[in-house]
């Protein structure tokens, strides 16, 4: 997701010009007065202006992506301001893009699935890591995405991926015919917690987005416009 999201270019920050070595994937950031931070090694920019730049450079989805990591860590709106007004810096797309910044996501395919489905499709932004109570064993299930309609209808999402079923290190040794059991378990107790309808998507749903609508709007998810509470 990261090379996509970067439009499959390398960025690199600094005052100086391009050199005859550069290439057509490499992008130069002019800036003067940066303040250097050192990560294992590797000089980087610091929080505030590499969200900046992610912003002004990277696809909005990605950006938005990068802007939740950023907010998980601690990153303020102040401090993004006041780092904008240091920078001398044009920081439209960062205010474009705060309104669908949102810390709960917890990696990057969760932000850029987030962001597809309301900057992209127009659904209405969902809340996150929302937490159902099965009522018959009460068990707790956390859901990836949620809807609760005016009508009473809730609606849940789920990034899934093959890993899930195909890699030890989240089997844990099951077989995946267990684990295919287990989320059917965790489906009826859903239900039995008064979900809906449960919408399963994948990442390859999220880069052909159209796949990602078809999902969303057949399962009822209301576009920005219709009144959901969220």
């Amino acid at each position: 997701m990261p090379w996509i999201a970067m439009r499959h270019m390398v960025y690199v920050i600094g005052p100086c010009a391009a050199s005859a070595s550069d290439c057509d994937q490499l992008q130069r950031i002019h800036a003067y007065g940066i303040q250097p931070h050192c990560v294992e090694g590797i000089k980087v920019t610091g929080l505030a202006r590499t969200v900046i730049d992610c912003a002004c450079v990277m696809d909005p989805c990605g950006a938005v992506a990068v802007l939740d990591s950023a907010i998980r860590r601690g990153l303020t709106k102040q401090e993004l301001y006041a780092e904008c007004n240091r920078q001398h810096t044009d920081c439209a797309a960062v205010f474009h893009l705060l309104p669908h910044a949102d810390q709960r996501s917890e990696n990057g395919g969760e932000s850029y699935a987030r962001a597809v489905m309301t900057m992209r499709l127009g659904f209405a932004k969902p809340q996150q890591q929302v937490v159902f109570v099965d009522p018959l064993t009460g068990r707790t299930y956390r859901v990836d995405y949620c809807w609760r309609l005016a009508d009473g209808t809730i609606i849940v999402a789920e990034l899934d991926g093959m890993e899930k079923y195909t890699n030890p290190g989240m089997t844990n040794g099951r077989s995946m015919q267990i684990v295919v059991n287990e989320e059917k378990q965790r489906e009826d107790g859903l239900r039995r917690a008064g979900v809906s309808v449960i919408v399963r998507f994948t990442f390859d749903d999220v880069l052909h987005a159209e796949r990602l609508d078809r999902k969303l709007a057949e399962a009822g998810v209301p576009k920005a416009a219709a009144e959901v509470h969220v």
